[in-house]
């Protein structure tokens, strides 16, 4: 089963750009559909590739503004939304998941 770190639902991504509005100066969303038939060759044997995440998945990096308490004011987002994010060699943010393969109830 893969179900990406970084792959957010529709209404996950509304809210991260609500949250992100006053502290990214550019966000970039990259669109994702994931086909629940697709399926990828492994060395176990042909497996599910999105079992349990079809339809469209939204993927969100972010250049953050510069200026005091941007950092903290991320950190403090990251915490409240329970994501984590990932810096990038071109100095943007990608977003994923904070807890990565917790199942929830």
């Amino acid at each position: 089963m893969d179900i990406s770190a970084f792959d957010f639902s529709p209404a996950e991504l509304s809210e991260l750009l609500v949250e992100l509005a006053t502290l990214a100066k550019a966000i970039d969303i990259e669109p994702r559909l994931h086909d629940k038939d697709e399926e990828a060759p492994t060395a176990e044997g042909i497996v599910k590739m999105h079992e349990g995440l079809t339809g469209p998945t939204f993927r969100i990096r972010c250049r953050l503004r510069s200026g005091d308490n941007v950092i903290a004011q991320f950190a403090t987002l990251e915490s409240a939304l329970g994501v984590s994010s990932v810096l990038d060699r071109d100095g943007s943010v990608r977003i994923r998941h904070g807890h990565v393969g917790v199942a929830t109830s």
